[in-house]
């Protein structure tokens, strides 16, 4: 009892505990991503699957080694940026964002020069920089000059966010000392009242002057085919490039040579600063910007899909389970990286695969402690209630191979090894159930109490050969059953009651019996209800009352009228006295009713004998010539006495035959004289004898007449017992015919009728011819 309250908990801890607790446990990995490491390596991955960025609305005009060859050494004279926001201003430029710093400042005139072109375009951005003081460590806000910073149209910090490992995957697009006050760059240049996409840093304590804040974050969508035109700054300055090649385009001045430029490592390899800047405008634009999913929305829903999917691969069978785990994890990978592809929402994955192939080797085990546990208690059970046919079934159980050592030390291997030779043991038992009650003289159908069939033996399916279905109640679809049937099922089980009724089939009836089982089991709180149908052939049992009726009629009436007669005669003679001159007479009547009963009497010893002939492998062996040929002898002076002239037809050929000779006599006489007596004229009677034409391992026997024939009413009950034909009167006991065919078909013969009315009849019995070899063997 105890094992299966342990079997059931387990089986629970599998189903339902196990799921929950992986369920958790990745929900507090994706809150406090536990697995950011493999999140951003998936991650990575994903940004390496994204098409390609073609960032058209920007432009990056570089400071390259072009440019610096031509213009000479970085930092170059801020009366040439002066120069190219002019320029800008006459291609009608609306925006122009320097990722480039103005921190310090420089010459005079310069720096005017470069305010004043600032002014008269009007949409200038410049940004600024958070840098510790290398002294004391402590974070200070780097702005443009102060000249510079009121020419602006606004100004921006430049930080990308770089994680642990130094890849930049996202940005802040508000971010400050104090609070988040400064926008990215490329937030800058959108209008102040613009909302921007991003996770809020939420609440926050009293601000400090010292610390970094930061709102707004996204992630940068990265691909290693993205475009962002790019032009030599010096190249625009000498007007190599013509307006129009501006127009609608946000221009970016940074720097992409070596030595100057500040490189930064993305998911999809180094990038400028610059291009990244213009990638972060571009997405900006198009709402293209990477969220990543939290919130306890998103916890619940990764606990809730992770129960129920974990729930139902612990329903599968080993194989599809383990496939199953795959296919799942690999699932999870591509609707992660489509979200994150196509939807632009990171799902950090990684908790959910790892709980996927957590749960596989940790319900592996559960089922294997729950295989345990059954094998254990199926073999003690086994071993605590031995069967009753052990001494029986040991004989046919072979003997289990020597265990080595290493496998006997194995609890596992131990227990299956021992249950083996129990299951072997089991099957062999199951086999001896299977073959006994197919042995059975009664067809056998056991059931449960809905009906459904557990076994039906051979025998009930021979004699139901058109019943198909699986369930008992059915059976009065084949059988003629009372019409309450499905009803006496169900009180079987409900009432303990047992059905004993008749059932006939097309050609057979049957003696039904339903009774209700009760098996018990060991360590079961209830017993197991089967019901047993058997099925009884009492087709020859029900003959057999048939023809008792019919004798016992016969001999109440056939037999007693001519007793009765000469019981009567006797009576009259003794009334009217002696009178010697009478006697002749009431002899003659005597004896004409004595040989009657003695002809009835005859008739029914050769028909018992006829019915309990049983032809065996050896019986004696006849020549039917010779049957013919002493039969028609015997009738030859009986026809006479009726003026009815016989023929016989011999092909003069032996037809031996297997059989009694008496009797294949005798229902010769039988048809030659129902013939003489029913069918007499002056064409006579014919008997013929000649192989069957229609198979030549046959002989065929036939009598024909020429006399009144039958009607078809007639040739139906022609064959039966104590059946008379109606130009016999009341002459005959009924019994020639079938006596006839009692006989030709113990030999295993068939016999065939065929007359009409006024045409005569003939009566054709066919017997199985004999082997020459076999004759042969007899003989000797």
């Amino acid at each position: 009892m105890l094992s299966n309250f342990k079997a059931a908990g387990l089986k629970w801890l599998g189903h339902l505990l196990l799921p929950v607790l992986l369920a958790a446990l990745a929900a507090a990995a994706y809150q406090g991503q536990w697995l950011k490491a493999l999140d951003v390596l998936l991650y990575d991955t994903a940004q390496k699957l994204r098409p390609a960025t073609a960032a058209n609305n920007s432009v990056i005009v570089a400071i390259d080694e072009h440019s610096i060859e031509q213009l000479g050494r970085w930092p170059w004279p801020r009366n040439l940026h002066a120069q190219l926001i002019t320029l800008f201003a006459d291609y009608k430029v609306e925006t122009i964002v320097f990722d480039v710093l103005f921190a310090d400042a420089s010459i005079a005139a310069q720096d005017l020069a470069l305010a004043q072109a600032m002014q008269r375009h009007g949409g200038v951005v410049l940004p600024l920089s958070i840098e510790p003081l290398s002294s004391t460590g402590q974070l200070l806000e780097v702005l443009p000059t102060a000249q510079l910073f009121g020419a602006a149209k606004a100004v921006g910090h430049a930080h990308v966010d770089c994680d642990y490992d130094g890849v930049c995957r996202s940005f802040y697009a508000r971010e400050g000392l104090g609070g988040p006050a400064w926008p990215h760059l490329s937030a800058a240049v959108l209008p102040a009242n613009t909302l921007l996409p991003g996770a809020r840093a939420g609440q926050q304590g009293p601000l400090s002057p010292l610390w970094i804040y930061r709102d707004y974050h996204n992630f940068i969508p990265f691909s290693p085919r993205d475009r962002v035109p790019v032009v030599s700054y010096a190249d625009v300055l000498a007007g190599h490039l013509p307006a129009h090649y501006f127009n609608g385009k946000t221009v970016f001045v940074g720097a992409t040579a070596a030595g100057v430029h500040d490189i930064l490592t993305t998911p999809v390899g180094r990038m400028p600063g610059v291009e990244i800047t213009a990638l972060i405008h571009h997405h900006l634009l198009a709402g293209t910007l990477v969220q990543r999913l939290h919130g306890p929305i998103t916890l619940v829903v990764i606990a809730a899909f992770l129960v129920l999917v974990l729930g139902g691969l612990s329903l599968l069978a080993p194989r599809p389970f383990l496939l199953a785990t795959l296919s799942l994890v690999g699932l999870q990978c591509a609707f992660a990286f489509a979200l994150l592809v196509w939807g632009h929402r990171w799902l950090a994955i990684a908790p959910v695969i790892i709980a996927t192939l957590l749960f596989y080797p940790l319900w592996s085990w559960l089922r294997l402690e729950l295989a345990m546990a059954y094998l254990q208690r199926a073999l003690a059970l086994r071993l605590q209630h031995p069967a009753q046919a052990s001494g029986l079934l040991k004989k046919a159980t072979p003997v289990q191979p020597y265990t080595p050592w290493l496998m006997a030390s194995d609890t596992v291997a131990r227990t299956v090894n021992q249950l083996d030779s129990v299951s072997m043991a089991q099957e062999a038992a199951h086999q001896l159930l299977q073959q006994s009650v197919s042995g059975l003289q009664e067809g056998c159908i056991i059931f449960a109490d809905t009906g459904r069939c557990y076994l039906t033996n051979t025998l009930a399916q021979t004699w139901l050969p058109e019943w198909h279905s699986s369930d008992v109640k059915d059976l009065n679809q084949h059988l003629s059953l009372p019409a309450d049937w499905p009803a006496s099922i169900a009180d079987v089980f409900a009432r303990d009651a047992v059905i004993r009724c008749e059932a006939q089939s097309a050609a057979t009836t049957f003696f039904v019996q339903v009774k209700r089982c009760p098996i018990t089991l060991p360590n079961r709180f209830e017993a197991i209800v089967a019901g047993v149908l058997t099925l009884t052939d009492i087709s020859a049992l029900k003959a057999s009352e048939r023809a008792r009726e019919e004798t016992l009629n016969f001999i109440s009436h056939d037999l007693r009228s001519p007793l009765v007669s000469i019981l009567s005669l006797i009576a009259h003679q003794r009334d009217a006295g002696s009178n010697v001159a009478d006697m002749p007479a009431l002899l003659s009547d005597i004896e004409r009713y004595a040989n009657r009963n003695l002809a009835y009497s005859e008739s029914l010893l050769q028909l018992n004998r006829a019915e309990q002939f049983a032809p065996v492998q050896k019986a004696a062996m006849c020549d039917l010539l010779a049957v013919c040929e002493d039969a028609f002898a015997q009738v030859q002076p009986f026809a006479k006495t009726q003026n009815c002239p016989m023929q016989h037809n011999y092909v003069g050929e032996e037809f031996w035959v297997q059989g009694d000779y008496e009797l294949l006599q005798r229902a010769v006489v039988n048809l030659l004289t129902n013939a003489i007596k029913y069918g007499a004229s002056p064409k006579g009677v014919v008997l013929q004898l000649c192989r069957d034409n229609r198979d030549a391992t046959k002989v065929q026997l036939s009598v024909q007449d020429f006399g009144a024939g039958m009607d078809a009413a007639q040739q139906v009950q022609a064959f039966e017992r104590f059946t008379r034909n109606p130009l016999a009167g009341s002459s005959g006991a009924g019994l020639g015919l079938f006596f006839v065919k009692t006989v030709i078909t113990k030999h295993g013969g068939g016999i065939t009728l065929q007359s009409a009315p006024n045409k005569g009849c003939c009566i054709a019995c066919t017997l199985p011819l004999q082997a020459l070899d076999f004759l042969t063997e007899n003989e000797m």
